[in-house]
Protein backbone atom coordinates (compact mmCIF):
# COMPACT_ATOMS: atom_id res chain seq x y z
CA UNK A 1 0.00 0.00 0.00
CA UNK A 2 2.83 2.10 0.21
CA UNK A 3 5.51 3.03 -2.15
CA UNK A 4 3.80 2.85 -5.98
CA UNK A 5 7.01 3.26 -7.88
CA UNK A 6 9.69 2.78 -5.31
CA UNK A 7 9.83 1.48 -1.50
CA UNK A 8 13.08 2.13 0.38
CA UNK A 9 13.51 0.82 3.86
CA UNK A 10 16.38 1.02 6.35
CA UNK A 11 18.76 1.38 3.20
CA UNK A 12 21.36 4.16 1.64
CA UNK A 13 20.38 5.04 -1.99
CA UNK A 14 21.89 7.21 -4.30
CA UNK A 15 19.28 7.94 -7.53
CA UNK A 16 20.68 10.14 -10.46
CA UNK A 17 19.21 11.13 -13.81
CA UNK A 18 15.82 8.83 -13.17
CA UNK A 19 11.54 9.13 -13.60
CA UNK A 20 9.61 8.15 -11.25
CA UNK A 21 6.12 8.24 -13.58
CA UNK A 22 2.70 7.11 -13.48
CA UNK A 23 3.05 5.11 -10.28
CA UNK A 24 0.36 4.34 -7.97
CA UNK A 25 0.44 3.44 -4.24
CA UNK A 26 -2.81 2.26 -3.16
CA UNK A 27 -6.46 3.25 -4.85
CA UNK A 28 -7.61 3.37 -1.13
CA UNK A 29 -4.75 3.23 1.36
CA UNK A 30 -1.21 4.32 1.60
CA UNK A 31 1.76 6.67 1.20
CA UNK A 32 4.68 7.62 -1.45
CA UNK A 33 2.58 7.17 -4.58
CA UNK A 34 6.24 7.82 -6.48
CA UNK A 35 8.90 6.97 -3.60
CA UNK A 36 8.20 5.74 0.05
CA UNK A 37 11.61 6.53 1.95
CA UNK A 38 10.76 5.11 5.88
CA UNK A 39 13.71 4.84 8.68
CA UNK A 40 16.41 5.29 5.65
CA UNK A 41 19.77 6.07 5.82
CA UNK A 42 21.59 9.07 3.84
CA UNK A 43 19.39 9.52 0.53
CA UNK A 44 20.38 11.50 -2.63
CA UNK A 45 18.27 12.23 -5.36
CA UNK A 46 19.67 14.01 -8.46
CA UNK A 47 18.61 14.80 -11.80
CA UNK A 48 15.22 13.10 -11.49
CA UNK A 49 11.55 13.38 -12.55
CA UNK A 50 9.11 12.32 -10.35
CA UNK A 51 5.74 12.68 -12.11
CA UNK A 52 2.06 12.24 -12.62
CA UNK A 53 2.17 9.48 -9.34
CA UNK A 54 -0.79 9.12 -6.63
CA UNK A 55 -1.41 8.37 -3.35
CA UNK A 56 -4.49 8.19 -1.31
CA UNK A 57 -2.87 9.61 1.94
CA UNK A 58 0.40 10.96 2.04
CA UNK A 59 3.12 12.17 -0.63
CA UNK A 60 2.26 11.59 -4.16
CA UNK A 61 5.68 12.33 -5.36
CA UNK A 62 7.08 11.06 -2.49
CA UNK A 63 6.83 10.24 1.27
CA UNK A 64 9.39 10.04 4.40
CA UNK A 65 8.92 9.66 7.71
CA UNK A 66 11.38 8.54 10.55
CA UNK A 67 14.37 10.10 8.62
CA UNK A 68 16.73 10.48 10.80
CA UNK A 69 19.88 10.44 8.33
CA UNK A 70 20.26 13.62 5.84
CA UNK A 71 18.23 13.67 2.57
CA UNK A 72 18.91 15.96 -0.10
CA UNK A 73 17.09 16.55 -3.50
CA UNK A 74 18.70 18.53 -5.68
CA UNK A 75 18.27 19.84 -9.54
CA UNK A 76 14.74 17.74 -10.12
CA UNK A 77 11.25 18.07 -10.91
CA UNK A 78 8.08 17.01 -8.86
CA UNK A 79 4.74 17.40 -11.66
CA UNK A 80 1.40 16.59 -11.78
CA UNK A 81 1.52 14.18 -8.49
CA UNK A 82 -1.46 13.95 -6.15
CA UNK A 83 -2.36 12.31 -2.57
CA UNK A 84 -4.81 13.76 0.23
CA UNK A 85 -1.56 15.68 1.77
CA UNK A 86 1.11 16.92 0.08
CA UNK A 87 1.02 16.90 -3.31
CA UNK A 88 4.21 16.84 -4.46
CA UNK A 89 5.99 15.18 -1.37
CA UNK A 90 5.41 14.85 2.36
CA UNK A 91 7.96 14.62 5.05
CA UNK A 92 5.33 13.59 6.99
CA UNK A 93 6.66 12.82 10.61
CA UNK A 94 9.44 12.44 12.80
CA UNK A 95 11.71 14.22 10.28
CA UNK A 96 14.99 14.07 12.85
CA UNK A 97 17.38 15.12 10.30
CA UNK A 98 17.72 18.18 7.53
CA UNK A 99 16.28 17.49 4.46
CA UNK A 100 17.97 20.46 1.90
CA UNK A 101 16.01 20.47 -1.45
CA UNK A 102 17.79 22.57 -3.98
CA UNK A 103 17.24 23.97 -7.59
CA UNK A 104 14.23 22.10 -8.52
CA UNK A 105 10.82 22.21 -9.80
CA UNK A 106 8.02 21.46 -8.07
CA UNK A 107 4.26 22.02 -10.28
CA UNK A 108 1.39 21.32 -11.01
CA UNK A 109 0.83 19.18 -7.64
CA UNK A 110 -2.50 18.69 -5.72
CA UNK A 111 -3.29 17.84 -2.27
CA UNK A 112 -7.15 16.54 -2.85
CA UNK A 113 -8.22 16.42 0.67
CA UNK A 114 -5.79 18.67 3.10
CA UNK A 115 -3.31 20.79 3.28
CA UNK A 116 0.59 21.40 1.06
CA UNK A 117 0.26 21.26 -2.65
CA UNK A 118 3.88 21.30 -3.67
CA UNK A 119 4.95 20.45 -0.09
CA UNK A 120 3.87 19.50 3.40
CA UNK A 121 6.31 19.38 6.04
CA UNK A 122 6.21 18.48 10.20
CA UNK A 123 9.97 18.79 11.29
CA UNK A 124 10.55 17.43 14.44
CA UNK A 125 14.12 17.54 16.02
CA UNK A 126 15.99 21.01 16.93
CA UNK A 127 18.19 23.24 14.68
CA UNK A 128 17.44 23.15 10.89
CA UNK A 129 15.72 20.67 9.52
CA UNK A 130 14.59 21.96 6.04
CA UNK A 131 16.47 24.08 3.54
CA UNK A 132 15.16 24.89 0.28
CA UNK A 133 16.87 26.63 -1.93
CA UNK A 134 16.43 27.91 -5.47
CA UNK A 135 12.95 26.29 -6.28
CA UNK A 136 10.13 26.91 -8.08
CA UNK A 137 7.16 26.45 -6.19
CA UNK A 138 3.95 26.47 -9.17
CA UNK A 139 0.45 25.88 -10.11
CA UNK A 140 0.08 23.68 -7.58
CA UNK A 141 -3.26 23.12 -5.32
CA UNK A 142 -4.26 21.93 -1.62
CA UNK A 143 -7.65 21.32 -0.37
CA UNK A 144 -7.14 23.05 2.59
CA UNK A 145 -4.08 25.36 3.86
CA UNK A 146 -1.00 25.89 2.33
CA UNK A 147 -1.72 26.00 -1.73
CA UNK A 148 1.91 25.80 -2.51
CA UNK A 149 3.59 24.83 0.90
CA UNK A 150 2.40 23.67 4.79
CA UNK A 151 5.13 23.81 7.62
CA UNK A 152 5.06 22.73 11.28
CA UNK A 153 6.39 20.73 13.41
CA UNK A 154 6.00 18.31 16.77
CA UNK A 155 8.32 17.31 20.26
CA UNK A 156 9.39 19.22 22.58
CA UNK A 157 12.08 20.83 20.35
CA UNK A 158 12.75 24.03 17.91
CA UNK A 159 13.35 23.07 14.68
CA UNK A 160 14.38 25.73 11.73
CA UNK A 161 13.64 26.29 8.17
CA UNK A 162 15.13 28.46 5.82
CA UNK A 163 13.66 29.67 2.35
CA UNK A 164 15.89 30.78 0.02
CA UNK A 165 15.36 32.40 -3.55
CA UNK A 166 12.16 30.84 -4.38
CA UNK A 167 9.18 31.89 -6.91
CA UNK A 168 6.17 30.86 -5.54
CA UNK A 169 3.46 31.70 -8.26
CA UNK A 170 0.36 30.49 -9.71
CA UNK A 171 -0.88 28.32 -6.44
CA UNK A 172 -3.85 28.27 -5.40
CA UNK A 173 -7.31 25.75 -4.21
CA UNK A 174 -7.98 22.42 -5.71
CA UNK A 175 -11.69 22.56 -7.73
CA UNK A 176 -14.54 22.48 -5.32
CA UNK A 177 -12.86 23.42 -2.20
CA UNK A 178 -14.67 25.85 0.12
CA UNK A 179 -12.42 29.16 -0.25
CA UNK A 180 -11.16 31.92 2.71
CA UNK A 181 -9.95 35.02 2.73
CA UNK A 182 -7.19 33.20 5.05
CA UNK A 183 -5.64 30.59 2.43
CA UNK A 184 -2.22 31.14 1.75
CA UNK A 185 0.65 30.09 -0.25
CA UNK A 186 2.57 29.40 2.72
CA UNK A 187 1.15 27.96 5.62
CA UNK A 188 2.92 28.02 9.62
CA UNK A 189 1.51 25.45 11.85
CA UNK A 190 -0.34 24.51 14.17
CA UNK A 191 1.57 22.22 15.09
CA UNK A 192 2.81 20.78 18.84
CA UNK A 193 5.99 23.17 19.66
CA UNK A 194 8.33 26.16 18.98
CA UNK A 195 8.87 26.75 14.82
CA UNK A 196 11.27 28.85 13.24
CA UNK A 197 11.06 30.13 9.78
CA UNK A 198 13.84 32.43 7.92
CA UNK A 199 12.43 33.53 4.84
CA UNK A 200 15.30 35.46 2.41
CA UNK A 201 14.75 36.02 -1.16
CA UNK A 202 11.30 35.23 -1.97
CA UNK A 203 9.02 36.23 -4.74
CA UNK A 204 5.37 35.27 -4.11
CA UNK A 205 3.25 36.63 -7.34
CA UNK A 206 0.33 35.89 -9.43
CA UNK A 207 -1.16 33.00 -6.85
CA UNK A 208 -5.21 32.37 -6.37
CA UNK A 209 -5.64 33.13 -2.62
CA UNK A 210 -5.89 36.30 -0.95
CA UNK A 211 -3.01 35.85 1.80
CA UNK A 212 0.93 35.52 0.67
CA UNK A 213 1.71 33.88 4.81
CA UNK A 214 -0.88 32.28 7.11
CA UNK A 215 0.81 31.44 10.56
CA UNK A 216 -1.43 29.53 13.59
CA UNK A 217 0.96 28.23 16.46
CA UNK A 218 -0.14 25.78 18.95
CA UNK A 219 -3.01 26.81 21.61
CA UNK A 220 -1.29 25.18 24.04
CA UNK A 221 2.23 25.27 26.23
CA UNK A 222 3.19 28.78 25.07
CA UNK A 223 4.19 27.34 21.23
CA UNK A 224 6.16 30.60 19.35
CA UNK A 225 5.79 30.44 15.65
CA UNK A 226 8.71 32.95 14.81
CA UNK A 227 9.54 34.67 10.79
CA UNK A 228 12.19 36.77 9.84
CA UNK A 229 11.76 37.65 6.13
CA UNK A 230 14.28 39.64 3.97
CA UNK A 231 13.90 40.37 0.39
CA UNK A 232 10.54 39.75 -0.49
CA UNK A 233 8.53 40.44 -2.65
CA UNK A 234 4.62 39.96 -2.39
CA UNK A 235 2.69 41.01 -5.23
CA UNK A 236 -1.63 40.72 -5.40
CA UNK A 237 -2.74 39.66 -2.24
CA UNK A 238 -5.09 41.17 -0.28
CA UNK A 239 -2.83 40.25 2.74
CA UNK A 240 0.77 39.77 3.08
CA UNK A 241 1.05 37.95 6.34
CA UNK A 242 -1.71 37.08 8.54
CA UNK A 243 -1.48 34.93 12.30
CA UNK A 244 -4.19 33.62 14.41
CA UNK A 245 -3.17 33.12 17.92
CA UNK A 246 -5.12 30.60 20.48
CA UNK A 247 -4.57 29.87 23.95
CA UNK A 248 -1.31 30.30 24.39
CA UNK A 249 -0.01 30.21 21.19
CA UNK A 250 2.40 33.22 20.51
CA UNK A 251 3.52 34.33 16.45
CA UNK A 252 5.97 36.97 15.71
CA UNK A 253 7.09 38.17 12.12
CA UNK A 254 9.83 40.64 11.55
CA UNK A 255 10.30 41.51 7.91
CA UNK A 256 13.02 43.66 6.21
CA UNK A 257 13.15 45.18 2.90
CA UNK A 258 9.91 43.87 1.96
CA UNK A 259 8.46 44.90 -1.31
CA UNK A 260 4.35 45.44 -1.63
CA UNK A 261 2.92 45.46 -4.71
CA UNK A 262 -1.06 45.32 -5.18
CA UNK A 263 -1.23 44.04 -1.52
CA UNK A 264 -4.43 46.04 0.49
CA UNK A 265 -3.08 44.89 4.12
CA UNK A 266 0.50 44.17 4.68
CA UNK A 267 -0.45 42.68 8.08
CA UNK A 268 -4.16 41.18 9.40
CA UNK A 269 -4.05 39.53 13.10
CA UNK A 270 -6.92 37.58 12.72
CA UNK A 271 -6.98 36.66 16.89
CA UNK A 272 -4.80 37.41 19.62
CA UNK A 273 -2.17 39.71 19.06
CA UNK A 274 0.59 38.79 16.95
CA UNK A 275 3.69 40.89 16.47
CA UNK A 276 4.52 42.18 13.30
CA UNK A 277 7.28 43.58 12.74
CA UNK A 278 8.27 45.86 9.22
CA UNK A 279 12.13 47.32 8.13
CA UNK A 280 11.70 49.37 5.77
CA UNK A 281 8.92 48.37 3.88
CA UNK A 282 8.58 49.57 0.06
CA UNK A 283 5.71 50.21 -2.28
CA UNK A 284 6.16 50.01 -6.17
CA UNK A 285 5.83 47.85 -9.20
CA UNK A 286 8.22 45.24 -9.73
CA UNK A 287 7.86 44.68 -12.99
CA UNK A 288 7.94 40.98 -13.69
CA UNK A 289 8.05 39.42 -16.86
CA UNK A 290 6.01 36.38 -17.86
CA UNK A 291 8.19 33.87 -16.21
CA UNK A 292 8.07 36.79 -13.03
CA UNK A 293 11.76 37.87 -13.29
CA UNK A 294 12.63 41.31 -12.96
CA UNK A 295 12.31 43.95 -15.73
CA UNK A 296 14.21 47.50 -16.72
CA UNK A 297 12.72 49.77 -14.62
CA UNK A 298 11.49 47.97 -11.36
CA UNK A 299 11.02 49.22 -8.36
CA UNK A 300 12.67 45.77 -6.65
CA UNK A 301 16.02 46.53 -8.04
CA UNK A 302 19.09 47.51 -5.99
CA UNK A 303 16.52 48.18 -2.75
CA UNK A 304 17.71 44.78 -0.62
CA UNK A 305 20.32 44.63 1.93
CA UNK A 306 23.10 41.99 1.92
CA UNK A 307 21.89 38.99 3.51
CA UNK A 308 24.26 36.72 2.60
CA UNK A 309 22.55 35.34 -0.40
CA UNK A 310 25.50 35.24 -3.34
CA UNK A 311 23.38 33.59 -5.97
CA UNK A 312 19.36 34.12 -7.53
CA UNK A 313 16.99 31.60 -8.21
CA UNK A 314 18.78 31.66 -11.94
CA UNK A 315 22.09 30.91 -10.13
CA UNK A 316 23.46 33.80 -11.47
CA UNK A 317 25.77 36.36 -9.29
CA UNK A 318 24.38 38.85 -6.75
CA UNK A 319 24.05 41.61 -6.68
CA UNK A 320 24.42 43.01 -9.79
CA UNK A 321 23.90 46.56 -9.26
CA UNK A 322 24.62 48.92 -6.65
CA UNK A 323 22.77 46.06 -4.07
CA UNK A 324 20.93 43.12 -3.81
CA UNK A 325 17.79 43.15 -5.56
CA UNK A 326 14.20 42.47 -3.41
CA UNK A 327 12.79 38.94 -4.31
CA UNK A 328 14.37 35.65 -5.76
CA UNK A 329 15.09 36.70 -8.94
CA UNK A 330 18.43 39.20 -9.49
CA UNK A 331 18.04 41.37 -12.47
CA UNK A 332 21.04 41.53 -15.22
CA UNK A 333 21.77 44.85 -16.59
CA UNK A 334 23.02 43.88 -20.30
CA UNK A 335 26.53 44.09 -20.70
CA UNK A 336 28.73 43.30 -23.65
CA UNK A 337 31.72 40.80 -22.94
CA UNK A 338 34.72 42.94 -22.30
CA UNK A 339 37.83 39.85 -22.92
CA UNK A 340 37.82 36.38 -24.07
CA UNK A 341 40.58 33.93 -22.63
CA UNK A 342 41.27 31.78 -25.56
CA UNK A 343 43.54 28.44 -24.51
CA UNK A 344 44.63 25.35 -26.24
CA UNK A 345 47.12 23.24 -27.62
CA UNK A 346 50.79 25.23 -29.19
CA UNK A 347 51.43 22.47 -31.56
CA UNK A 348 49.76 19.35 -33.01
CA UNK A 349 50.55 16.55 -35.04
CA UNK A 350 48.60 16.93 -38.60
CA UNK A 351 45.08 14.40 -38.76
CA UNK A 352 45.27 15.12 -35.07
CA UNK A 353 42.11 17.83 -33.70
CA UNK A 354 42.70 20.33 -31.42
CA UNK A 355 40.83 21.69 -28.71
CA UNK A 356 40.39 25.05 -27.81
CA UNK A 357 38.54 27.09 -25.23
CA UNK A 358 37.27 30.16 -25.07
CA UNK A 359 36.17 31.91 -21.70
CA UNK A 360 34.61 35.28 -21.31
CA UNK A 361 34.30 37.80 -18.87
CA UNK A 362 32.80 39.33 -16.88
CA UNK A 363 30.53 36.36 -15.42
CA UNK A 364 27.80 39.27 -16.03
CA UNK A 365 27.82 39.51 -19.90
CA UNK A 366 24.15 38.90 -21.49
CA UNK A 367 23.77 35.62 -22.92
CA UNK A 368 23.60 33.96 -25.07
CA UNK A 369 26.68 35.32 -26.74
CA UNK A 370 27.74 33.99 -29.98
CA UNK A 371 31.33 32.64 -31.07
CA UNK A 372 32.55 33.33 -34.14
CA UNK A 373 35.92 30.73 -34.72
CA UNK A 374 38.25 31.05 -37.66
CA UNK A 375 41.10 28.85 -38.25
CA UNK A 376 44.26 28.95 -40.67
CA UNK A 377 42.90 26.70 -44.32
CA UNK A 378 39.66 25.83 -42.29
CA UNK A 379 36.05 26.71 -42.40
CA UNK A 380 34.52 29.00 -39.98
CA UNK A 381 32.49 28.01 -36.90
CA UNK A 382 29.29 30.39 -35.76
CA UNK A 383 27.37 29.22 -32.77
CA UNK A 384 25.75 30.60 -29.74
CA UNK A 385 26.56 30.25 -26.39
CA UNK A 386 26.98 30.51 -22.56
CA UNK A 387 29.96 32.16 -20.58
CA UNK A 388 32.69 29.62 -22.43
CA UNK A 389 32.64 27.66 -25.49
CA UNK A 390 34.84 24.74 -26.90
CA UNK A 391 35.58 24.22 -30.54
CA UNK A 392 38.55 21.07 -31.98
CA UNK A 393 39.97 21.98 -35.65
CA UNK A 394 41.87 19.06 -37.47
CA UNK A 395 44.56 20.26 -39.82
CA UNK A 396 45.91 18.03 -42.58
CA UNK A 397 48.64 19.85 -44.25
CA UNK A 398 51.70 21.19 -41.75
CA UNK A 399 52.48 24.94 -40.85
CA UNK A 400 51.83 27.71 -38.85
CA UNK A 401 48.38 27.98 -38.12
CA UNK A 402 46.32 30.97 -36.53
CA UNK A 403 43.10 30.69 -33.82
CA UNK A 404 40.95 32.90 -33.73
CA UNK A 405 37.71 34.21 -31.64
CA UNK A 406 35.63 37.01 -31.64
CA UNK A 407 32.37 36.60 -28.83
CA UNK A 408 29.37 39.42 -29.13
CA UNK A 409 26.05 39.71 -28.18
CA UNK A 410 23.44 42.61 -28.41
CA UNK A 411 25.72 45.09 -26.52
CA UNK A 412 28.78 44.69 -28.38
CA UNK A 413 31.46 42.29 -29.08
Amino acid sequence: DCGGGLYVYSSTLELDQCVVSGNVASSVAGDGGGIYLWQTRAITLANIEVSNNQAAYSGGGLHAEELRFPLTISDSEFTGNSAGRGGGMALASNIEELVTIQRSILSSNSATSSDGGALYARLTANGEMLALDELVVSDNTAWNQGKGLRIDSAGPVSPQASLTNLLLSGNGPEPGAPESGEDAVLALGPGFTDLDLTLTHLTAAGNAVDTFMYIQPASQGARRITVNATNTLLSGFVTGFAARETGDGEASVTHSNTLFHKVTNQHLALEGTPEFVAVNPLAGDPLLDGSYRLQAGSAAIDQGIDAGVSRDLDGEYRPQGLGPDIGADEYLQPAAPASVKLSGPTSVDTGIEAVFLAEVSPQTATQPLTYAWSATDLDPVSRPGGLSDTVGFTWMEPGTKTVTVIVSNDQGK
